[in-house]
């Protein structure tokens, strides 16, 4: 089984905002979030990122895709 603890979730929302207002020059590495044992299911490696993605939604809020909200789109 994957756990996450707070940290976990502490440091993916800290990277998260930090990516979202860099001006990309923390792109140049890769990040490690979470690893899940070899053999892990689906449905453990999903239930395992589930508090770490509900950490970065509650400090940057939800993915949205060139501009739009997690409702639908919007111009500005």
């Amino acid at each position: 089984m994957t756990h996450t603890t707070g940290t976990v979730r502490q440091d993916a929302a800290d990277l998260a905002e930090g990516l979202l207002t860099s001006d990309g020059a923390e792109l140049d590495r890769p990040f490690t979030i979470l690893m899940h044992k070899e053999g892990s299911g689906l449905v453990e490696r999903r239930e395992a990122l589930r508090p770490v993605y509900e950490a970065i939604v509650a400090r940057i809020g939800r993915p949205t895709l060139l501009g739009g909200t997690a409702h639908g789109p919007s111009v500005r």
